[in-house]
């Protein structure tokens, strides 16, 4: 069971509506607990409850949020940044600041000024992101010489049949007839027909079918 610490609780006459911050504003190596009420009181108490030199400090404004507290100029002592009904105020701390870490808070750190970049994250290589939905992109080069690509996206395991034919509907080649699993996919066209003969320029029609699904883009050969 806890016990509630000497010169605690604080009271104000309006609400906290921001969690407290903790950061040693005078480099004392203990933190100061940093609090502001929603009528835009700056607050800040040592962990006896005694109210921190020159605090507290009016923010001239409404404070509805959470603020942080960080060495923005480098100079050694920490800023206190808030917002303050239309406002963005900063206040300078002329006293040396110190740094420690008290324990993971909000925004990252114990001071609130961290950023979603400052973690490190990674996506392992053997689960890749998968489309959402079957897609087929234009095939690229269009026109083309000698080959071209034709990239689509499988949003799971789908049989898959990709043929060329010319504008009277007949084949001229088939470049995939198998089952396929989810992911980004490509096959190359290098403009030879079935038996590996170059084909003559002109408008080819590209046909890909996916399971119940269909779809007919139109690609240019020049010579």
């Amino acid at each position: 069971e806890g016990n509630t610490l000497s010169g605690w609780p604080q009271e104000s006459t309006s609400a906290f509506k921001s969690a407290p911050v903790f950061a040693d504003l005078n480099n004392s190596g203990q933190p100061s607990i940093i609090a502001a009420t929603s009528s835009g009181i700056l607050y800040a108490w040592d962990a006896a409850g005694n109210t921190a030199d020159n605090f507290p400090i009016s923010l001239q404004g409404t404070v509805l949020g959470s603020f942080a507290v960080s060495d923005i100029d480098g100079d050694g002592d920490l800023e206190i940044a808030s917002g303050a009904s239309s406002n963005l105020v900063v206040i300078d701390i002329k006293t040396d600041g110190g740094s420690g870490e008290y324990w993971s808070m909000y925004r990252l750190n114990p001071t609130r000024s961290g950023n979603r970049s400052d973690l490190e994250m990674g996506v392992e290589v053997n689960h890749p992101m998968l489309p959402s939905q079957f897609v087929v992109y234009q095939n690229y080069p269009n026109p083309f010489n000698p080959s071209t690509t034709i990239r689509y996206d499988l949003s799971e395991q789908s049989y898959v049949q990709i043929s060329i034919h010319d504008l009277l509907g007949r084949n001229v080649r088939t470049l995939v007839k198998e089952l396929q699993d989810a992911g980004q996919k490509s096959v190359v066209w290098d403009a030879t027909d079935a038996d590996g003969r170059s084909i003559s320029s002109g408008i080819y029609l590209l046909s890909v079918n996916v399971d119940s699904e269909s779809l007919v883009q139109k690609m240019m050969y020049l010579k």
